[in-house]
């Protein structure tokens, strides 16, 4: 997954997600975003509970787990502070 957003936005971009019903019903998103400084910020939210944590190593990826989940609702989220430019959709 081609994707990079700004650090400090992607806790509010995942909650906005999350919590957006155009998007369908989420249950989850989990995976790991790249940040500045050769880190990555790995992800496992819910309605519940949040954790995200900075660690050393990670992959792009995102995971959206639920019921009726709308591709474009949830790649707009995304594209809106993407700033790589080989974007790959969700």
């Amino acid at each position: 997954m081609h994707i990079h957003l700004p650090d400090e936005r992607i806790p509010e971009i995942l909650q906005a997600m999350l919590n957006d019903p155009n998007c369908g019903t989420i249950y989850r998103i989990k995976g790991a975003l790249p940040l500045k400084q050769n880190r990555w910020l790995s992800i496992n939210l819910t309605q519940k509970k949040a954790e995200l944590q900075t660690v050393s190593n990670g992959q792009s990826v995102l995971i959206v787990i639920g019921d009726q989940l709308n591709r474009a609702a949830l790649d707009a989220h995304l594209k809106a502070e993407n700033t790589d430019p080989d974007y790959v959709s969700i």
